[in-house]
């Protein structure tokens, strides 16, 4: 009789860091104001990660698989920090809160009913802001791996279509709002368990808006991940939070996401 053949097991898995990115609008006063330095730190806070990855021995003899940033890719935070992870070759996914169509069109922002029609029909609108919102977010889901939450798009669609052919009824806009809202929180949670380091652009005032930045911020901790927080304030003085008692300690005056 021969020799028994060697059992061969699998190979051992690969091990990456899992980033994720919560952060304001380009609109929001902070982040316009102070845009180029925002950027700046997080570029720097990109370049301290890559340069403790690169320090570290990987486990099993393989090397680490490329970083991947999680990112919901609104504009502001969200996009600046997607073109950071693409530009250093790591991995991009992108859980939506939405289908990709009807996110593109609410991301866009159309300022008429004809634009509205238009996004979610696939077709560019006439708005020139619309258009560029709409272009940038097409462009990064070419270099995206998506995850679209699109189980409630019917509703979202119609309720979306109706604020905009009622602009003038607060009770609808109301309604898509909150609906919305809901949504953007259950990516946001995506974003948060499929993360071990979320990167947070945030003013530090306010947690309870459901679906906005000081959530996620809360629920992170909440949840046990560890957040970088960048005050687009004073952004070069980013720090580490930990724990939720941590948010008790940034703010104490009442403002607006």
């Amino acid at each position: 009789m021969g020799s028994p053949t060697p059992a061969i097991g699998p190979s051992p898995p690969s091990i990456r860091l899992s980033l994720g990115v919560t952060g304001h609008r380009e609109d929001h006063p902070l982040y316009a104001s102070n845009r180029e330095r925002i950027h700046a730190t997080l570029k720097d806070v990109f370049d301290l990660i890559a340069a403790s990855i690169a320090k570290c021995a990987p486990p099993f003899g393989q090397p680490f698989a490329p970083t991947r940033l999680h990112s919901m890719l609104a504009d502001g935070a969200d996009q600046r920090a997607a073109e950071e992870a693409l530009q250093r070759g790591w991995e991009l996914v992108a859980p939506l809160p939405f289908g990709a169509q009807l996110n593109r069109a609410i991301n866009a922002a159309p300022s008429s009913a004809s634009d509205a029609r238009a996004l979610l029909d696939g077709a560019a609108p006439s708005g020139m802001d619309s258009a560029r919102l709409a272009e940038a977010i097409t462009q990064l889901y070419a270099q995206a791996r998506l995850f679209e939450l699109a189980d409630d798009d019917d509703e979202i669609r119609a309720a979306f279509l109706a604020m905009h052919d009622t602009p003038n009824d607060v009770r609808l806009a109301d309604g898509f709002k909150a609906d919305a809202s809901l949504r953007v929180a259950q990516a946001a949670r995506l974003v948060i368990e499929q993360s071990d380091v979320m990167i947070a652009i945030w003013d530090g005032i306010r947690a309870s808006f459901i679906g906005g930045t000081g959530h996620s911020v809360a629920t992170a901790l909440a949840l046990g991940a560890n957040v970088i927080w960048i005050d687009p304030a004073e952004p070069e003085a980013w720090r580490l939070l930990t724990t939720p008692e941590a948010l008790a300690s940034l703010r104490t005056v009442v403002g607006t996401e």
